[in-house]
């Protein structure tokens, strides 16, 4: 179990005697989740919980006839209780909100991954209670958690350098070691560990996990060796930073087969693929970019990868089919300069040689007539 301690927030509503001018709806900013919520003097029609759109916690109350209340105590219950009746013969209400030196403990549920924890208090069942006494309208809770900050809220994203995350080992694993770790291997101490299997590399980085311990090797940024192959070192640092933001996706989880698709064929016929619709829209997109016409997508088919490697792949064959069709040569050669990435080179003349009845072959060329 977590034990998140954070200043207890009193947010009181100030209204002036008689009749008030109510707003459509209060909305109350809060630091954390809540433990439990109490209305009294209202009937509940409905409450609400939704991911926030934005930055920050807030509870939103609606559809009230008489001013609402709010506070938040030390024991974690939110309360809602009825004021001054609405009216249009006086001002409109305001808050006040005054952080007092008085801790307030939210225990949150020890949860398996940052993504099971969302279900704190305010996305499981936050318990509600009714206070005895006469209802005075209706109201709807709407409660906003912001998801992101608790997905984000044990990553520590920027407390460590770049290429590297804050993470904790299992016991048996380079014995419960818990700070930073290299994004590769996830190798203990706060160093980007690529290339630590090799030990003349590794050794020239500026800390050296030794087994039980991070060592300083001496190195520095001036003179240290640096790793620089296939998709690596990563951006996440600098994307971060450059930013300010916190990228988070979400989305439901359900499972599934392996993809069924296939490459250069029409969909609007092919039956057993499952990336039709995707393939359709592809090409309506095309359209709205401008890049063919309503009348030319006939003439198109769209082939669907399972990632950046295999659209590479597809351009690479593309263009050595273009040749094959249009030229002698079948020597066909890429020219990339270094640091690159290395793609499947077998797959890609594969799907080249697939088309080989349609390479063109005339007299001039020494492979006619084959």
């Amino acid at each position: 179990m977590k034990i998140h301690s954070i200043a207890l927030l009193l947010l009181s509503c100030v209204t002036t005697a008689g009749a008030v001018e109510c707003n459509t709806e209060t909305v109350v900013p809060i630091e954390s989740s809540i433990e439990k919520l109490s209305v009294s003097g209202f009937e509940v029609a409905n409450i609400n919980r939704y991911s926030s759109a934005t930055p920050g916690n807030k509870v939103v109350i609606k559809g009230y006839t008489s001013q609402p209340v709010v506070t938040i105590g030390t024991n974690g219950i939110l309360t809602v209780s009825e004021g001054e009746p609405c009216g249009s013969s006086s001002s409109a209400f305001s808050y006040s909100i005054s952080p007092l030196a008085i801790g307030l403990v939210v225990a949150n549920a020890g949860f398996v991954s940052p993504l099971a924890g969302i279900a704190t208090a305010f996305l499981t069942g936050v318990p509600f209670t009714s206070a005895d006494g006469d209802d005075h309208g209706s109201i709807t809770i709407d409660i906003y958690t912001d998801v992101d900050a608790i997905i984000h809220s044990d990553t520590g994203s920027m407390t460590c350098p770049p290429e590297s995350f804050h993470f904790s080992h299992h016991p048996s694993v380079h014995g419960g070691y818990s700070g930073c770790v290299g994004e590769k291997y996830l190798l203990p101490c706060g160093q980007d560990a690529q290339g630590a299997t090799d030990p003349s590399l590794y050794e020239k980085t500026p800390i050296n996990w030794n087994g039980s311990e991070c060592v300083d090797t001496g190195y520095t940024y001036e003179d240290r060796t640096f790793w620089v192959l296939w998709g690596d070192p990563l951006d996440k640092n600098e994307l971060l930073t450059r930013t300010g933001l916190l990228p988070t996706v979400k989305f439901p989880v359900e499972r599934g087969p392996y993809p069924s698709y296939t490459h250069g064929t029409d969909e609007t016929v092919e039956m057993y693929d499952d990336a039709s619709t995707a393939k359709a829209y592809a090409k309506d997109f095309l359209v709205y970019l401008g890049a063919i016409t309503e009348s030319e997508k006939s003439d198109w088919y769209v082939s669907m990868t399972e990632g950046a490697e295999q659209g590479i792949e597809i351009l690479w064959a593309s263009k050595a089919l273009e040749i094959a069709q249009t030229t002698c040569n079948r020597d066909i050669y890429v020219l990339m300069e270094a640091p690159a990435y290395g793609y499947n080179n077998g797959e890609i003349a594969m799907w080249v040689n697939s088309k080989s009845s349609s390479f063109y072959n005339g007299a001039e060329c020494t492979c006619y007539p084959d």
